[in-house]
């Protein structure tokens, strides 16, 4: 019995060898024109529970509790988060322009690890990093940089076009 046999060319096997960059210590956009701090946000909060339309993620669930919104979903992306379950409550406040994903551990508990969305004003940025919750220290953030840079993006261009 024979198994078929795939090849790859040295260039393709390089790319599909070569490690992912990640976000690390944080991102920030560029400073945005052209759309509204309220655009802005309004863009940021449709990817709480619209993720997939931002994030290469996989059976969403989400649930609005008193306060957060609970959300379950499995990353489908390259690097360190392939296949990883995801679970974490989220909060968000409009005047300090911060949304707190706190990630869950494995009986429902909050972790001290939060990935934090921050929309920075004078001027306009939005800002993506991770953090611990109880000393709000900054910590690696493991997801995939072009992933994260997509979201930035859409959030921005989403803004613009309801500003327009």
């Amino acid at each position: 019995f024979l198994r078929p046999r795939t090849f790859f060319s040295s260039s393709a096997r390089r790319m599909a060898e070569a490690p992912v960059e990640i976000v690390g210590m944080g991102l920030i956009s560029e400073p945005i024109e052209g759309a509204s701090r309220e655009a802005l946000w309004g863009a940021m909060m449709s990817k709480v529970t619209g993720v997939a339309n931002f994030l290469p993620v996989s059976d969403v669930e989400c649930a609005q509790k008193d306060g957060f919104t609970y959300r379950k979903m499995t990353f489908i992306g390259p690097g360190p988060l392939n296949n990883k379950v995801i679970t974490e409550n989220i909060y968000s406040n409009f005047e300090t322009g911060l949304i707190q994903f706190v990630v869950l551990d494995g009986d429902g508990k909050e972790t001290d690890f939060e990935v934090m969305n921050c929309l920075l004003s004078d001027p306009l940025r939005i800002e993506y990093y991770a953090r611990s919750v109880s000393t709000k220290e900054r910590q690696p953030f493991q997801a995939p940089k072009d992933k994260a840079l997509f979201a930035i993006e859409k959030s921005i261009d989403i803004a613009k076009a309801a500003s327009a």
